[in-house]
């Protein structure tokens, strides 16, 4: 996501083994798809390590510094692009959850709302 006309994602690095079957979908992605999707995304330095009898992983390091690592197991390209995808749209902070209103009663005051003035005679 980009925040202030700044994307929040700077830095993606894939981890695979070159044997391992579960990273077949991710070395199919190297061949196909990532040179054009390098080309989408300019703004991002991506690196690749190979690490053998390992699952596939990609972490995605934001600009607040956290790192979120997200498996690729026997995914294929398109699940692979999908991933990429989620990753680029989020900012890296935990979601936080929404204040609602703490409702204590269904019955509302017949007194009505408190304000300031409430008790100045």
């Amino acid at each position: 996501t980009m925040q202030r006309g700044v994307w929040q994602l700077k830095r993606v690095h894939f981890q695979f083994s070159d044997w391992e079957g579960s990273s077949r979908g991710l070395r199919d992605f190297f061949a196909q798809q990532l040179p054009s999707w390098v080309e989408k995304h300019p703004h991002l330095l991506v690196t690749a390590a190979m690490k053998r009898n390992k699952h596939p992983v990609v972490v995605a390091e934001y600009l607040n510094g956290a790192k979120r690592p997200l498996s690729l197991r026997n995914l294929g390209v398109r699940d692979i692009l999908a991933r990429l995808d989620y990753l680029h749209t989020q900012t890296g902070t935990p979601a936080k959850r929404l204040q609602a209103k703490q409702k204590y009663s269904d019955v509302l005051s017949v007194q009505g709302m408190w304000n300031p003035f409430t008790r100045i005679d």
